[in-house]
């Protein structure tokens, strides 16, 4: 697991326990970077609500676990005409 002797002291969210009370709290967000690496972040509920599942889109959204804001747009998933998946474009200075 993550070596805490107490779970509250964990502060990664994706870990099994769930992360202690300072871990970051959003919703899933997975894009895929341009060379295919699939991450995993955290949004809050007001960029999720920018993300559009089944049509073009482009957002900018922060992450809540690094508190970093990138750019990010819908694209094609295998299905024809569906674009459910989402790319990052950039990193936001």
């Amino acid at each position: 697991m993550h070596g805490f002797a107490d779970d509250a002291d964990c502060v990664d969210p994706f870990c099994p326990c769930g992360g202690g009370p300072a871990a970051p709290r959003g919703h899933l967000f997975t894009p895929r970077t341009p060379a295919g690496t699939r991450l995993r972040w955290l949004l809050n509920d007001e960029d999720y609500a920018k993300i559009s599942r089944g049509r073009r889109w482009k957002a900018t959204v922060t992450n809540l676990v690094d508190g970093k804001q990138y750019a990010v747009e819908g694209a094609a998933c295998p299905a024809p005409l569906c674009f459910c998946d989402a790319v990052v474009v950039k990193e936001n200075p």
